[in-house]
């Protein structure tokens, strides 16, 4: 006991691990604590992870980010996973939160800024609770930008005005660094078009399904529709099956490009 009466904590108080793949993502998660605790104070040899600890309400949460700031790929985030096991031996839940490259189809109306979830049997039981958080994620958002205003500048939901979705056959050329906005600009032969997203309850929507991981961003229109059409596929990312067969998350992603050869402009960090 420490001197205020409240048993002091131990590692294996730790039941839920909130994996990150990059520097932006871990910095970001931790504004999202009720409470910072110090530690941990031993970790397994040769475990060299980052590492914050903390209470989000009544659950003790495990931050983890890789050594080297970049934990893209599948091989990375398997190696962060395994030490995270070994010097957290009560970890129950996995929560794997990025960003990743949407898949807009005329079945799901995905725009830049959204969240999808991945919808798999293993989640199903956690997957029924979350449904109902919309508007709380909501307000979680907002109330982080009041209470650290300077994240606002790097990861509010881009405009509306720069949320374009061009058409396949549209490519972003490969040669010099122009601005996607500049060189395939906002001719509505280019462009797929969306009803206008006023139209749309305020804040990002959440939509839940099938999340495709592979080891290298997908920055290809014509494969991103391949999947869609096949699989349904919602989101692409580069993390998830790194893991799922050792330590099954529940995946979280929200859209920062469309995977394909676009950029977003005015979300420069969003590289996967």
């Amino acid at each position: 006991m420490n001197i205020t009466g409240r048993r002091t904590l131990t590692q294996d108080d730790y039941t839920i691990g909130w994996i990150c793949a990059l520097p932006f993502e871990y910095h970001v998660a931790r504004e999202f604590l009720d409470e910072e605790h110090n530690g941990p104070q031993d970790v397994s040899p040769h475990d060299n992870n980052l590492y914050t600890l903390g209470r989000i309400g009544d659950h003790n949460i495990v931050i983890v980010a890789p050594p080297n700031g970049d934990g893209n790929g599948l091989s990375s985030t398997a190696v962060v996973i395994k030490c995270l096991l070994d010097s957290f031996f009560n970890i129950k839940v996995g929560l794997l939160v990025g960003i990743g490259g949407g898949a807009p189809s005329f079945k799901h109306d995905i725009r830049l800024g959204d969240i999808v979830v991945v919808l798999l049997h293993t989640a199903v039981t956690t997957l029924q609770s979350i449904r109902t958080l919309g508007d709380r994620i909501h307000k979680a958002v907002d109330f982080l930008f009041v209470k650290s205003p300077q994240l606002l500048r790097s990861f509010k939901r881009p405009e509306a005005t720069s949320d374009r979705l061009y058409r396949t056959s549209v490519t972003h050329p490969a040669e010099g660094g122009a601005e996607c906005s500049t060189v395939c600009g906002n001719d509505p032969s280019s462009l797929i078009k969306r009803h206008d997203q006023g139209e749309r309850d305020n804040g990002p929507e959440i939509h839940y399904g099938l999340i495709a991981s592979a080891n290298t961003p997908i920055k290809d229109a014509s494969v991103r529709d391949t999947l869609v059409e096949k699989k349904d596929v919602l989101c692409f990312e580069t993390e998830a099956a790194g893991l799922m067969n050792d330590f099954p998350c529940l995946v979280v992603r929200g859209i920062c490009d469309y995977s394909d050869s676009h950029k977003n402009d005015q979300q420069p960090k969003c590289s996967r």
